[in-house]
């Protein structure tokens, strides 16, 4: 999680999301799926926190790069 971040869930949980970025490691809107998740909520918290460009990739991403990520809400 980026650095102080804290979550109004009320409660903790886990999601896995899957979804593809570009050459410029940003997240392809659409893309991003849940694999597992605990619940609804948690899902749309993790997909704002990716989606919000806060994350970033070491290396050199190819087009459509496949990632998976796991989320854990304390």
């Amino acid at each position: 999680m980026p650095e102080g971040y804290r979550h109004n869930l009320g409660y903790g949980g886990s999601v896995t999301l899957q979804f593809e970025i570009d050459r410029y490691s940003r997240v392809i809107p659409g893309t991003v799926v849940s694999t597992q998740q605990t619940e609804g909520r948690i899902f749309e918290a993790a997909k704002k926190l990716l989606m919000d460009g806060s994350l970033s990739v070491i290396g050199e991403p190819s087009s459509n790069m496949k990632c998976v990520i796991t989320f854990e809400f304390l």
